[in-house]
């Protein structure tokens, strides 16, 4: 089955405790996204080749650096996403993983499409600084958004037409949305999809459950991914915390979300 990471900061606070998380639920690896209360863009290099050494001793991987690029206002300079993006790659290329995830920029309710084609833009010109550094920007489907639909996330990816531009798909944000993941998002957006986030939503409340237990359509979306021979990640990103309103959960409620994709699977 396909390789099984996390983001292990939901439920663990230092680097050490995430690994000792991951290696406990059995992962292949985790997201580098924040330890000790501080974004993974902002380590020191030497926190970084720390990570890499103990990631290595505990036989995990990092299968993404998981920034919050493009998760700012379309009309913020340009300029500080270039220079976040560029400290991502030096983390992406020190940790051995060719991912970083990105966001396709906030914009007014109602006015993403409008908006489209200055994201294609923006986000192209990110892309273009990632061709050159020989690594693969992950766009993330979100509330809040242009890219939170699965006709504009289509057309970001086909606008920008690159290899070095793949999708997240996270289905409990599609339904958070509006949209139905197996049978509307997956089949607009298949071809570009390298990775999964594990999570599900109820579609009357956008409270966040565990896969399987809200309307993300997972046990449809799990046989169309092994019907197209998928070969992505999936990664636990349980949200579970303050009722199912995100953030911080404790590791066995961390833990339970693991299991509950395991028994899907």
């Amino acid at each position: 089955m396909w390789p099984l990471s996390g983001f292990t900061d939901e439920a663990a606070w230092s680097l050490t405790q995430q690994i000792a998380l991951a290696r406990d639920a059995g992962l292949d690896g985790i997201e580098l996204r924040r330890a000790g209360g501080r974004p993974v863009v902002r380590w020191s290099r030497a926190a970084v080749l720390r990570a890499r050494a103990a990631l290595a001793d505990a036989g995990l991987q990092a299968s993404c650096v998981a920034t919050g690029i493009g998760k700012v206002g379309l009309g913020q300079p340009q300029r500080a996403r270039v220079a976040e993006l560029d400290r991502a790659i030096r983390v992406a290329h020190a940790v051995g993983t060719p991912y970083v995830r990105v966001f396709s920029f906030r914009v007014p309710a109602g006015s993403e499409n409008r908006h489209l084609t200055q994201a294609v833009d923006r986000l192209g010109e990110l892309v273009r600084r990632a061709e050159q550094a020989d690594v693969v920007l992950l766009h993330e489907n979100e509330k809040g958004i242009v890219g939170s639909s699965p006709e504009r996330c289509a057309s970001l990816a086909a606008g920008i037409d690159s290899p070095h531009l793949r999708l997240i798909l996270d289905p409990a944000n599609f339904v958070q949305c509006g949209y139905r993941p197996a049978s509307e998002a997956y089949p607009a957006l298949a071809r570009w999809v390298s990775y999964l986030h594990v999570k599900d939503a109820v579609a009357a409340t956008g409270r966040v459950v565990r896969a399987g237990e809200g309307d993300a359509e997972w046990p449809a979306l799990l046989a169309a991914l092994r019907a197209d021979s998928f070969v992505g990640t999936a990664s636990v990103e349980p949200h579970l915390g303050l009722g199912g309103r995100g953030g911080p959960c404790q590791p066995r409620t961390w833990r339970s979300a693991v299991d509950a994709y395991r028994g899907l699977l």
